[in-house]
């Protein structure tokens, strides 16, 4: 009678054993998903600053074309108006340099 109740006992060890390292099994499970989940939204990440990286560079030469228009307009308008006015028979307005005015006095001017 003993070995039969010393039996039950290591099979209930056993169960115990086998259920915990069940438990264990399913958490470790859950952690790979979750680790998974993670590196997808690492990826997306990557990818969306990869996106923003190449927008900025590009909005940047954008810019940089901007103010060399600008440039070249503040710099040859006056002379092309002085010349205009000095073969015009209507005298024209000299635009100022962009640089001292406002936006709505620009809007002005292309009105």
């Amino acid at each position: 009678m003993l070995q039969s109740e010393q039996y039950n006992q290591l099979t209930n060890k056993l169960d115990i054993l086998t259920n915990k390292l069940n438990n264990v099994t399913n958490k470790l499970s859950q952690v790979e998903n979750c680790m998974y989940n993670i590196e997808k939204k690492i990826d997306s990440v990557l990818n969306v600053t990869d996106k923003v990286d190449r927008i900025h560079k590009s909005t940047t030469n954008m810019d940089n074309h901007i103010t060399f228009v600008e440039t070249v307009y503040d710099t040859l308008s006056s002379p092309l108006y002085y010349i205009m006015n000095k073969f015009s028979k209507n005298k024209l307005q000299e635009i100022p340099s962009k640089n001292n005015m406002t936006i709505k006095d620009r809007m002005a001017i292309v009105e």
